[in-house]
């Protein structure tokens, strides 16, 4: 999925006075991309959503916790309602993170009853905070209680490097977020992202932590096995909302490059033999960077 700027054409008139917006768009458009991919190397982390995919990662010195690094990832995490076997489809309460979608893959369950059903079509609305899931055939296998959790996060562990996938662990039973689940994604408890009043639009996860007992009649393995790419994630990437102060960020750097384009980019560093270029540096300022520096977005690359 291809990155994205942090802040629309539409937003920029908001930081500039007195400015016609139609002939500006174009400009604005490119100078918010440029600043976007700009701030993602600043804060080493990218703040847009960069859809689901499995993504393998080294076991570190602590076997227990696994690290992603510049990756920060996200999930949908929620329960269903009690449901029989061969039911075509679910209820489903939000918990964490955006709704299921058509295609997407929910695990339900854990232990013997862990099973993964794939959702076909739209949510519907239910008006009451939950909403209906239908489900591509053959539906559940397995009966499941009410508040059944339900994720599309999945975990595996190699049991020895370079180890085919097929052989490695079962998924890790559990939605990484509350008990039972033998794994918990960290930070335990994240701050809201971006200026949403959802609850369940949070700041995500940079690692996970496998826990140390495992939930009973599950497939697991304790720690990650050392060795290159022998831990699999599969989650939602990015953040799942950008937060307000890289908005802001994007936006004022943004509108101070639209204003010293007639300077004819006086201010630029490199020469004419090696090429030429302008600084965005000359744009940030002093609270630019004390936003950088005391916000919690400052990353480091891994």
């Amino acid at each position: 999925m291809a990155a994205s700027a942090y802040i629309t054409e539409q937003d920029i008139p908001t930081y500039l006075k007195d400015v016609n917006p139609a002939p500006n768009a174009a400009v604005w458009s490119f100078f918010a991309s440029e600043v976007s991919r700009w701030l993602d190397d600043q804060f080493g982390q990218y703040f847009y959503a960069d859809g689901w995919d499995i993504k393998y990662f080294d076991a570190g010195d602590d076997l227990s916790s696994i690290t992603t690094g510049g990756h920060p990832f996200y999930a949908k995490v929620g329960n269903v309602a009690a449901c029989a076997a061969g039911s075509m489809s679910v209820v489903y309460t939000p918990y964490r993170g955006p709704l299921p979608n058509n295609g997407d893959v929910l695990t339900l369950d854990a232990a013997i009853t862990q099973e993964q059903v794939t959702i076909s079509g739209a949510p519907a609305d239910n008006g009451n905070g939950t909403w209906t899931l239908s489900l591509a055939a053959p539906g559940t296998v397995f009966a499941h209680p009410a508040k059944t959790s339900a994720t599309n996060i999945q975990v595996q562990l190699a049991y020895f490097e370079n180890q085919p996938r097929a052989n490695w662990t079962v998924q890790l039973s559990g939605d990484g977020v509350r008990p039972p689940s033998n794994f918990f994604c960290w930070p335990r408890n994240p701050k809201p992202a971006g200026s949403s009043a959802d609850p369940t639009q949070r700041d995500p996860w940079f690692g996970l932590d496998i826990a140390h007992i495992p939930i009973s009649n599950t497939t697991y393995l304790p720690t990650a096995i050392p060795g290159y790419a022998t831990i699999a994630i599969g989650a939602n990437w990015g953040w799942p909302a950008v937060p307000d102060q890289i908005k802001g960020l994007a936006g004022r750097i943004t509108a101070k490059l639209w204003r010293s384009r007639g300077a004819g980019w006086s201010d630029e560093i490199g020469a004419g033999v090696t090429g030429v270029v302008h600084s965005l540096l000359r744009e940030w300022n002093a609270l630019d960077s004390g936003s950088l520096v005391e916000s919690r977005f400052k990353n480091i690359y891994l």
